[in-house]
């Protein structure tokens, strides 16, 4: 799963899956352009820009212009930013779907495009093969009660992605997802209640930590999947397929 020498763009590099994702990249010889918000990194290390949603306009366009003075060496792309709130669906208001809608569905599908054609510019190929990395969840593919607007944000994210994946088939540039299942970040901007995640923990087994996912995404940048695209993995140990406490009325006395 080689990607040294190679140079990746993570948007989200200040938050707990982003962090993680920089620190295994960095760690296996990889230069990374961060962006989040403010102009300081949380490492040092990486080659920092200043993103934020509120102006996106602005923050795509100068996204752009940096994927096109790095288009030469840069081969890949990881989104890891988005905002995960609690509330039931009549607590929700237009303004509260339409700024997390923002976040988690708009903002990266027009900052895929804006990668896409600053790498292209005026080809029709990239100059090398390219690997966009997008961050979904597993409420993509389950309800649940208290993550409706989450859920439909991370849905319609992925419908966008692999229809881009389609648009560009022929360019040398993948695009996959992933589906973390509950990550436990300790993120200041998302918090969540300890018991809920002792009651995660409890269910599944433990609890997922960032640096448990960095393999699957340095693996989707590397040349090993080459094959893979349009795909939206699933990384949360198998919590999709079922809860081994929930059975309909058969005897489980062969377990």
């Amino acid at each position: 799963m080689a990607v040294s020498g190679t140079t990746i763009a993570v948007i989200g590099s200040n938050g707990a899956i982003g962090a993680a994702v920089v620190e295994d990249l960095l760690a296996n010889g990889v230069q990374v352009l961060g962006f989040d918000r403010g102009d300081t990194p949380r490492d040092s290390r990486i080659v920092h820009h200043a993103l934020d949603f509120a102006d996106l306009d602005a923050g795509t366009a100068a996204f752009r212009a940096v994927v096109e003075d790095h288009r030469d060496t840069l081969s890949g792309l990881v989104i890891a930013s988005g905002l995960y709130p609690a509330r039931h669906m009549a607590d929700e208001t237009p303004q509260t779907l339409a700024d997390l809608l923002l976040v988690n569905t708009v903002a990266p599908a027009v900052l895929v495009e804006a990668y896409v054609a600053g790498i292209l510019g005026t080809a029709s190929a990239a100059p090398r093969p390219q690997s966009i990395v997008v961050t979904s969840s597993l409420a993509a593919r389950k309800a649940r009660i208290g993550s409706g607007a989450y859920s439909a944000s991370k849905t319609a994210l992925e419908r966008l992605m692999t229809t881009t994946a389609l648009e560009h088939l022929g360019t040398g540039i993948r695009i996959n997802c992933v589906q973390p299942g509950y990550v436990s970040s300790r993120s200041e901007i998302n918090p969540i209640p300890a018991d809920y995640e002792e009651m995660i923990a409890r269910r599944s087994g433990g609890l997922v930590v960032p640096a448990d996912l960095v393999g699957i995404y340095r693996w989707l940048l590397s040349d090993a999947s080459a094959l893979v695209n349009g795909e939206c993995l699933a990384i949360d140990g198998g919590l999709h397929i079922g809860r081994t406490d929930d059975s309909a009325w058969v005897d489980d006395g062969h377990r």
